[in-house]
């Protein structure tokens, strides 16, 4: 989602050649690290791919809000709680499968999930405006949810 965020940018501001270039900038990138760790296997693959992407994540955002108001330290401070909640959750998640080594696949998956977010929940919460943006997430929700019974409503009395 990051990574596209400039594309939207470039496109929608008439830009679309640079927005061309950086794929193809991008791509060649992407395949020189396959290439590079294919001497160690699909971990090496996937490693290279990792490194890929922050890499070149950071030159296309440069050039997509370059002509625009938008300036670099606002799109990364509008990120920052994701970030950091969701590196908070996986630290915490990478501690926790240490201890569920003995458990099986099914209840190791939804004791992680039921970890991971509220872990997530939590760090974000506690943020800075972090309990303010969980208000609007649940008040978009409740929006959702009521225009769908308005409509279940509606239909029920066709």
């Amino acid at each position: 989602p990051i990574s596209s965020t400039s594309g939207l940018v470039l496109v929608s501001t008439g830009r679309s050649r640079l927005y061309l270039k950086l794929g193809v900038f991008g791509s060649t990138v992407i395949c020189l690290l396959f290439i590079l760790g294919l001497p160690w296997g699909a971990e090496g693959v996937a490693t290279g791919y990792a490194i890929a992407n922050y890499l070149i994540l950071l030159p296309p955002l440069i050039y997509a809000f370059k002509e625009t108001r938008i300036k670099l330290k606002d799109f990364f401070r509008s990120i920052m709680r994701p970030v950091i909640s969701s590196l908070t959750m996986g630290f915490g998640l990478f501690l926790l499968l240490t201890y569920l080594d003995e458990m099986s696949i099914l209840l190791t998956l939804l004791t992680s999930f039921l970890v991971s977010s509220t872990i997530y929940i939590i760090v974000f919460s506690l943020l800075p405006q972090g309990t303010t943006e969980i208000r609007s997430y649940l008040s978009y929700i409740k929006i959702v949810l009521e225009k769908g019974n308005k409509e279940n409503q509606s239909e029920k009395r066709s």
